[in-house]
């Protein structure tokens, strides 16, 4: 398995490697909020969610809305 994973590491571009680097490094810092001790760890995955939840409900309003019209007008 490590051999597996060196030689994926090995395969990524020098921007990947980067990257990655860097995640390791902010996920170990605790002032970093990819940290899981950190205070504010997890926010942007909930606010993630609240924004595909507003989307889907406007979406079902917009579709119900565009369905009633027509429904109005005979289409």
């Amino acid at each position: 398995m490590a051999e597996q994973a060196k030689q994926q590491y090995m395969n990524l571009s020098a921007e990947d490697k980067k990257i990655l680097e860097d995640a390791h490094r902010n996920a170990s810092n605790p002032q970093h909020p990819a940290n899981p001790e950190h205070a504010h760890h997890g926010e942007f995955a909930k606010k993630l969610f609240s924004k595909f939840g507003n989307a889907a409900v406007w979406g079902a309003g917009a579709t119900f809305g565009a369905d009633t019209v027509n429904s109005l007008l005979g289409r």
